[in-house]
């Protein structure tokens, strides 16, 4: 179902739980649930790019929008690093800082076209609905008490979601977004995991070649 998948950087793997699917929980592929979502959608033609590499093999890439994260914050870098290990995510478009110019500013820094680096998160929903070569997807890293108003915004408007945690302040507010995901058939995730970390990932093949002898 669309609520229970690894979310888009591969290494972070969060349930959402509902009704219906209290005791579901997300495990496998390391392929990111918005990748899957793009494919499945593929003859639509209203989501990525595609990539043909060598061997034939062929890699879908989202455009991918961040809004928060920017200059100084301390959770921007680490989607930032997750999406490039992944290399399956071009940043085209954020709305990085509460600060307007310097958002526009560090967007630019980071490579974004000046009119996709934009001053506020309203101005980037209503630029990027308008674009045919809009976002598929955005992660909310803005402060805890804006995630509900922003993703439901964009939820509303027809773009995946990732939303840092929490999803929202209140019981309340998460079950009103959840039922928007359901209704406009988006994918709503939040990431809780920290495998997309250096020592995390350092932390595990060290269990793999048995450095640490037989784990109980």
């Amino acid at each position: 179902n669309r609520f229970h998948f690894n979310s888009p950087y591969r290494h972070h793997i969060t349930p959402i739980q509902t009704k219906t699917h209290r005791n579901s929980i997300c495990r496998g592929a390391p392929v990111a649930a918005c990748v899957r979502a793009a494919r499945q959608t593929r003859s639509e033609g209203d989501i990525g790019d595609v990539d043909r590499h060598g061997g034939g093999q062929i890699v879908t890439r989202l455009k991918w929008g961040m809004i928060g994260g920017g200059a100084g914050s301390q959770i921007g870098p680490a989607h930032r690093l997750g999406a490039a290990l992944d290399g399956q995510f071009d940043l085209v478009a954020g709305a990085l800082d509460h600060r307007p110019e310097a958002g526009r500013a560090f967007g630019q820094k980071l490579g974004l076209a000046a009119d996709r680096a934009y001053g506020d998160w309203r101005d980037m929903l209503a630029g990027e609905r308008a674009r045919e070569d809009r976002v598929d997807l955005v992660t909310v890293a803005t402060p805890n008490a804006t995630h509900y108003e922003i993703a439901r915004a964009f939820l509303e408007a027809g773009f995946h979601v990732l939303c840092e945690k929490p999803m929202t302040m209140t019981v309340k507010e998460g079950e009103a977004l959840v039922g928007v995901a359901e209704r406009t058939g988006r994918i709503c995730a939040v990431n809780y995991g920290y495998s997309g970390y250096a020592l995390v990932r350092h932390m595990r093949a060290m269990v793999a070649r048995g450095d640490l002898g037989a784990i109980r």
